[in-house]
């Protein structure tokens, strides 16, 4: 599974909406935290529903689906 960049993340959202992307404070690459779900899937079993957040689908306007 994949973890873009908050950067990387908003700033393709953004481009696809037309938008102009985010600035953040401290882009600088001085430090990182580094995400894993290696035990959430390894420990629960768990499975993305988007294993690749950049990959994920949606149109503007429009809300998810409620479950019944």
């Amino acid at each position: 599974d994949l973890h873009p960049t908050k950067a990387d993340f908003y700033g393709y959202f953004a481009a696809q909406l037309g938008l102009e992307p985010p600035q953040f404070k401290g882009s600088g690459v001085d430090h990182f935290l580094l995400v894993s779900s290696r035990k959430l899937k390894a420990d629960l079993n768990f499975n993305f529903k988007y294993p690749d957040p950049m990959e994920f689908n949606f149109e503007v306007g429009s809300a998810p689906a409620e479950k019944s």
